[in-house]
């Protein structure tokens, strides 16, 4: 995959364990959530890109964030749906 799609996918991980997002900071304690819009036409280009992040352990990233509690895995925050 590349491209600017790609380029676009590829800072989603980033974004969703960027301390920002997980500390929900500037949301005024509402609870994060990050929409990310594409086509339509990229549809499986863009659900081939998400199964690849289910299998990330996102407790591992939370604890290296410094976070402690997390559980689960990227599916958790990820939703193809």
């Amino acid at each position: 995959m590349s491209g600017p799609l790609s380029e676009r996918l590829n800072k989603i991980m980033p974004r969703i364990v960027s301390d920002e997002f997980l500390s929900g900071s500037g949301i005024g304690n509402e609870i994060a959530f990050y929409i990310f819009d594409y086509p339509p036409e990229d549809e499986l280009r863009v659900r081939d890109f998400l199964r690849t992040l289910h299998g990330w352990d996102v407790a591992a990233v939370y604890r290296d964030q410094g976070i402690s509690g997390a559980k689960g895995e990227i599916s958790a925050l990820v939703s193809t749906a």
